[in-house]
């Protein structure tokens, strides 16, 4: 039985280490405990705690000496957001773990008294003292008890608490930062994609699908979107610039953006322009609290914005002086 053990243990390729080492501490324990409650000269359930006690401080040590280092890689340029762990605990782990090893290094000499102190110091507490006439010699068993307690419940837990923090949580943590630097990274790829979007609207609208056309009405958005430039706390606006070559088309910059700084504008904007272009609805994100849309025009028009989701509606017509522009412009 004790062969098949050691090859289920040791030996076996289809036993994972999970296993392998679940099923180690956990017969290590049991011959612990069973140790503890086959013996007559301490209270067992004393020794017992006794030796958790032992156990716990074996896995805290175990833990402080097998905390995984984190490698500090400097920032990408390209993409500065990238997670960066806080490594406190590790310090601490470090400079308690030196210090334990410096201490024991310097008084190796003086712990085997100690732990004999200790041990002469608890087992008196422990000790199953029924008759006068034996309870020197049940002390004495009960410090020989204590001392095997003490280290063997130690070294178990130190082993334990060891493996544990390397191997499992070590990769808790990797895990734990890979999450979360790929929300980092998605966040940003989502901030791209909105960008690409904003610039795919923008230069599907910006020319005439062909040359302007006469319609039911030369001017459709007109009348529309209430004929106010300012409305609740957002405002639009124009630019018209220069001519961008010889068949007189205009860049055009048209700006909503708030005029309440207590009510940033958020969201996304949605335009409404001449139907002759390719895309007479674009809609712009915001970004640093204003929409822009950049378009490229031949003649002035009305159009239409609306904002918060539908709730404030604005209306710019080119053909106002004050948008820039010469009459040519303004009068086609």
């Amino acid at each position: 039985m004790l062969e098949n053990l050691k090859n289920f243990i040791f030996n076996s390729e289809k036993v994972s280490f999970d296993t392998r080492f679940a099923v180690g501490m956990a017969l290590f324990i049991a011959v612990g405990t069973t140790a503890i409650f086959a013996q007559e000269v301490a209270i067992q359930s004393l020794a017992f705690l006794l030796a958790a006690a032992c156990l716990s401080l074996g896995i805290f040590v175990g833990f402080l000496f097998g905390i995984p280092k984190t490698f500090q890689i400097q920032n990408n340029p390209q993409n500065p957001n990238t997670h960066r762990p806080n490594t406190n605990l590790e310090e601490i782990s470090d400079w308690l773990t030196k210090i334990i090893v410096g201490l024991g290094l310097v008084n190796l000499k003086e712990i085997p008294p100690k732990i004999q102190q200790t041990a002469e110091y608890i087992a008196p507490q422990i000790a199953n003292l029924a008759n006068k006439e034996t309870d020197k010699i049940v002390i004495a068993s009960a410090i020989s008890l204590t001392n095997s307690i003490m280290i063997y419940s130690s070294i178990i837990g130190f082993i334990g608490g060891y493996l544990v923090t390397r191997v499992y949580l070590a990769g808790f943590i990797r895990r734990g930062d890979q999450e979360l630097n790929n929300s980092v990274g998605m966040k940003e790829s989502l901030a791209n994609l909105q960008e690409s979007i904003n610039k795919l609207e923008v230069k599907t609208s910006t020319l005439p699908r062909t040359a302007p056309q006469k319609l039911s009405s030369d001017d459709p958005e007109k009348g529309k979107w209430g004929g106010q430039t300012e409305r609740n706390g957002r405002k639009i606006s124009a630019i018209v610039g220069l001519k961008v070559d010889d068949n007189d088309y205009r860049n055009i910059t048209i700006t909503v953006e708030s005029t309440d700084v207590s009510n940033p504008l958020t969201g996304f904007v949605k335009f409404y322009l001449h139907p002759t272009f390719a895309n007479s609805r674009p809609i712009i994100f915001v970004k640093d609290g204003k929409a822009i849309l950049n378009i490229i025009a031949w003649g002035a028009f009305t159009l239409g914005a609306e904002a918060d989701g539908g709730d404030t509606q604005l209306e710019l017509d080119l053909s106002e002086p004050r948008w820039g522009g010469d009459e040519i412009f303004r009068n086609r």
